[in-house]
């Protein structure tokens, strides 16, 4: 038991620590500091074995050809978001709105209120957003034939009240190429992400501090950079091209990949990816999870963890025995 401070319950304690719960307590320095160096080194190890196997490699042309784009501009970028702007160059004269709405594709107030729904605050500091021409040309109005810009912003989430509060802090640099018409976005586009997130807590006095931890491999993975490249085409001639998502944060063991095969009638098919190994995979509708989601098993720092399936209907997860699917 955990209260006893038995070494198997220190490590199931710090399992549920990488997951987002409380530390250990009641337990001794050197035996709390012995299980969490050997917590983070089985972290580490299957991250590396995650991180070994590559991203997956498909027979279809199109999405081989994705993966291939992937892999040599992560290799030129990484998570490193100062060489993602290094070569921006002229300032697009946008105001701050219509800039956030270049970057996001949605309206701020839109994005607010969709936010509110979830009871989360959502704020962006739309002082500070900025867009920058890489290729092509911008003015006033915003983007149009093809470019590829750099915008910079800094995103707050409020989440919870009084002492369980919290309040993050993301900076992101997005460099995002393909070609807008009229003010939309059409045909194929790819954008790449890296944000570094900050968390702060309810202080002294109402005020916020940042969120401590004594577990120096903990803060590393909080600290560690994620980036996120997406391939996306727009416009009704390209409603059946996939949409493939990399997620990478070798800290974290973040190495997903997400493929979407889209239908012109809006259903289609997920599959989740970590590292080469298909983790999930069912249909979609609408952009949502809509029917049984399929778990493959697999091992997760030497431990099997078992298979299973979940009904979804239009993406909200549902207890039943039948589940319509597509």
């Amino acid at each position: 038991m955990v209260g006893s401070c038995s070494y198997r319950g220190k490590i199931a304690a710090l399992a549920g620590a990488l997951l987002g719960a409380g530390l250990l307590a009641g337990c001794d320095a050197a035996t709390t500091s012995a299980a969490q160096s050997l917590s983070a080194s089985e972290h580490r190890a299957e991250a590396a074995r995650i991180g070994a196997q590559g991203s997956p490699q498909f027979a279809d042309p199109k999405l081989q050809a994705i993966v291939r784009d992937f892999e040599a501009e992560y290799a030129r970028y990484g998570r490193d978001a100062e060489k993602l702007a290094a070569d921006a160059g002229a300032l697009c004269p946008l105001a701050p709105e219509e800039a956030f709405k270049l970057l996001k594709q949605v309206g701020y107030a839109e994005m607010q209120a969709e936010y509110a729904k979830w009871g989360v605050t959502s704020l962006t500091d739309l002082d500070a957003i900025e867009v920058r021409v890489v290729s092509g040309d911008c003015d006033a109005q915003g983007v149009e034939g093809p470019a590829e810009i750099v915008g910079r912003s800094r995103g707050i989430l409020r989440t919870g009240s009084g002492e369980l509060e919290r309040v993050t802090v993301t900076d992101s640099v997005e460099r995002i190429r393909g070609s807008w018409a009229g003010g939309e976005r059409r045909g194929p586009f790819r954008t790449i992400a890296v944000s570094r997130s900050a968390s702060f807590e309810p202080g002294a006095a109402g005020g916020l501090a940042a969120e401590a931890t004594d577990w120096a491999y903990l803060a590393e993975m909080r600290d560690a950079p994620t980036a996120m490249w997406l391939y996306m085409s727009h416009g009704p001639a390209f409603a059946a091209d996939p949409v493939v998502t990399f997620t990478r944060n070798p800290e974290a063991a973040l190495f997903g990949t997400t493929v979407v095969e889209r239908r012109a009638d809006g259903t289609g098919y997920s599959r989740m990816y970590q590292g080469s190994e298909l983790r999930m995979e069912g249909p979609t509708r609408n952009g949502k999870m809509h029917g049984w989601q399929v778990r493959h098993p697999h091992s997760w720092q030497g431990h099997a963890v078992a298979g299973g399936r979940d009904c979804w209907q239009d993406g909200e997860l549902v207890k039943t025995t039948t589940c319509p699917g597509e």
